[in-house]
């Protein structure tokens, strides 16, 4: 039967489930060990991981123009860039915090890997667990502001160039972002995709000239 095939997918060491286009959704309901939530390509992921793009760009963008345009009440207590950094950061922990319960697929077995420990020793060793650290050591600076602490400001403005390290996120986004796509039926031109990764890019890499144009004259 069906959920006898189903249960000679399990492994007694790493609770695995084999992940097909046709079975994503009765994984979901089928494994109760994880919430749906925490599956891959479940709503909150997809929800939560468009975010966390959105989040990225702004880190991207954002420094340069910080370094290059912003003159004033940088250094000198909280201001409303401020509490964004600290906003953001806060949602970069909190995704931090929940890869540690997030299922994933392994890259050879193609397997959707539920154990706990095994997910936590995974997201540990990966690099973007590397990336959300050292992108997060600007808060100090932002929670030093909180308490009154003065700064030079161009030390202030500096100490924001750790959270461009997020852009190395985009590889792993995107490659999500055509997986998800091809999962729910549609055909991703390999071309074309590229295409827009390439143009995507560019803007923002036009973006950063532009600041570092801008700084110079």
């Amino acid at each position: 039967s069906t959920s006898t095939g189903m249960g000679r997918r399990f492994s007694a060491s790493v609770h695995k489930f084999q992940l097909t286009p046709d079975d994503v959704n009765v994984s979901l309901d089928a494994l109760v060990d994880l919430p749906q939530w925490a599956f891959p390509f479940s709503t909150f992921r997809v929800g939560l991981d468009f975010l966390m793009f959105s989040v990225v760009t702004y880190n991207v963008i954002m420094p340069p123009i910080r370094i290059s345009m912003v003159k004033k009440d940088e250094g000198r207590g909280l201001n409303a860039l401020s509490v964004l950094d600290i906003l953001f950061d806060v949602l970069f922990l909190t995704d931090t915090l929940l890869h540690f319960k997030f299922a994933y697929i392994d890259k050879e077995s193609k397997v959707v890997v539920t154990n706990i420990h095994a997910i936590r020793q995974h997201y540990l060793r990966s690099a973007d667990f590397v990336i959300n650290m050292i992108a997060a050591s600007p808060m100090i600076v932002n929670f030093l502001e909180i308490g009154g602490v003065s700064m030079p400001r161009n030390f202030v403005k500096v100490a924001h160039l750790p959270r461009l390290i997020r852009a190395l996120h985009y590889h792993r986004q995107f490659a999500e972002l055509k997986d998800y796509l091809e999962r729910r039926g549609n055909i991703v031109n390999a071309a074309i995709f590229r295409m827009s990764k390439v143009i995507f890019s560019i803007l923002l890499l036009n973006s950063m000239f532009a600041c570092l144009y801008f700084q110079i004259s």
